[in-house]
């Protein structure tokens, strides 16, 4: 699968130094920790973004933008940062669609996380109490 960079077209494929967003990138995405990423992700957008890590799993809670900054796009770019950075550490993601933090309606927001690969997990999956799974790579 070819990644580009969104700002500047360049491949993924092609030799990094070409593109110094995708250095950037590379440090976040492959050397950041989780916690450096939720608070990169913190210091980029306005969101308070609850996630955990449980063993090879992430655990997304929940994506909490202000009612003030809805609208904007601000959930799908940050979505776009959490599925990019679980693909470059190579785990799945889980979570539960909810109304309880502000979204519209619960066919909505899943319609807008399946839109990032995110499925039903599979009824023989008992690791997780989550509804939905967003394996690596799957967009």
């Amino acid at each position: 699968m070819k990644k580009t960079c969104k700002s500047c077209k360049t491949n993924w494929t092609i030799l990094i130094p070409q593109c110094p967003l995708l250095w950037q990138f590379l440090y976040i995405f492959i050397v950041m920790e989780l916690e450096q990423f939720i608070e990169y992700v913190e210091s980029k957008y306005p969101v308070t973004l609850y996630m955990d890590r449980d063993g090879d799993r992430l655990i997304l809670s929940s994506i909490v933008v202000p009612k003030s900054k809805r609208g904007a796009s601000i959930g799908t770019k940050v979505m776009e940062m959490i599925a990019d950075y679980a693909d470059q550490v190579e785990m799945s993601v889980y979570l539960t669609p909810s109304t309880g933090l502000g979204a519209s309606s619960l066919k909505r927001i899943t319609n807008f996380y399946k839109g990032f690969g995110f499925k039903k997990k599979p009824r023989e999956d008992f690791s997780r109490r989550e509804s939905m799974v967003r394996y690596p790579n799957s967009n």
